[in-house]
């Protein structure tokens, strides 16, 4: 069975979050923009922003609140975020939900890198934005880059799921689970621990994506990412049912049927009820409102068994190997429970 053994939802921006390398503490010039360190702006220029569990960053005009001495002599700043420091893996799944950003000029891009060393790298998902219909999945070795470029829905236009099968034999990329590319390479350079990185940046006049207008701002927005130590949908750790597999998000129609595996469910403004009806649940459950109910077929006696946390920005719900996840969520009472007579 798959283990999830990276998840972030951003509710909140930090932990395990970098902006900055340690080859370059102040930030990183990247063609045609200053890849910044937050840290060492006003709060009001920052390239990285975290609202509604989305995380958004930006590449955008110089502020003028910054000097030009600050971010390299650049025009424009942007950011890039990578957990190098704190998490690493070799081989699993990783996975992201992201809403790409548009406009000539401007490029962004969901990809793995070691500590020490160029290659190997492995582009998840990467786009230029005068091209938003173009997805490119790439891994970079000493035998060269091997890569697919192929049409795909609108990567702009709203959220896509992108994913990365990573074994010792091979690479497989996917898009809302629909299979885009298969690499067969085993060069011994890919056999060494990755970090995510999500990032964005601009062109210059000579490269791949060209300059942006100089007033452009563009974004890309990321809503979760998690990391398995192998593909949770062929070892049966996640099984279709009444979550979407194409969309890993379902809306709930008053009583739904929560499957087994790592699901996102969403409640309607209505009384929603889900049902676990069996052990092994990983779920995140948005939008959990009073009147919402949690139905894990307790009896009273059952309910001693339940434990219930809260971590400030959810709260965590454990009985019998189901682990729900309530972002948004005080402290529940045992009302919001079934609970058999």
């Amino acid at each position: 069975m798959a283990e999830l053994k990276f998840s972030d939802d951003f509710n909140s921006f930090g932990g395990p979050w970098q902006t900055v390398h340690k080859w370059s503490p102040n930030g990183y010039g990247s063609s045609g923009s200053w890849q910044a360190d937050p840290n060492r702006l006003p709060a009001d220029a920052s390239p990285i922003s975290v609202k509604d569990g989305i995380l958004t960053i930006t590449d955008k005009p110089r502020p003028g609140n910054v000097s030009a001495d600050e971010v390299g002599g650049k025009s424009r700043i942007a950011a890039r975020v990578f957990t190098e420091d704190h998490f690493q893996q070799q081989y699993g799944y990783y996975e992201a939900s992201i809403q790409m950003p548009a406009g000539s000029g401007v490029g962004a891009a969901f990809w793995l890198m070691p500590t020490g060393g160029w290659p190997p790298e492995i582009d998840v998902a990467e786009m230029i934005g005068n091209n938003t219909d173009i997805l490119v999945t790439t891994a970079h070795d000493f035998a060269g880059t091997h890569n697919q470029w192929q049409y795909v829905p609108d990567t702009h236009a709203s959220f896509h799921k992108y994913g990365l099968d990573w074994t010792a034999d091979k690479l497989t990329w996917y898009m809302d689970d629909k299979k885009l590319f298969e690499y067969n390479g085993n060069a011994p350079e890919m056999d060494r621990p990755m970090y995510p990185m999500f990032s964005i940046g601009a062109g210059n006049p000579d490269s791949w994506g060209g300059a942006p207008k100089a007033d452009l701002v563009a974004e890309m927005k990321v809503d979760y990412v998690k990391i398995w130590d192998r593909n949770p949908y062929t070892d049966g750790t996640r099984q279709a049912g009444s979550t979407s597999q194409s969309t890993g998000q379902t809306t709930s129609t008053n009583d739904t049927v929560v499957n087994i595996g790592y699901d996102t469910l969403h409640a309607t403004s209505n009384q929603d009820k889900f049902i676990f009806d069996d052990k092994q649940h990983a779920v995140t459950i948005g939008e959990f409102a009073p009147g919402d109910l949690l139905d894990f077929k307790l009896t009273a006696q059952d309910f001693k068994d339940v434990s219930i946390q809260n971590n400030g920005w959810a709260t965590v719900v454990d009985y019998h190997n189901n682990h729900v996840v309530l972002p948004g969520v005080g402290q529940l009472s045992q009302d919001a429970f079934v609970i058999a007579n």
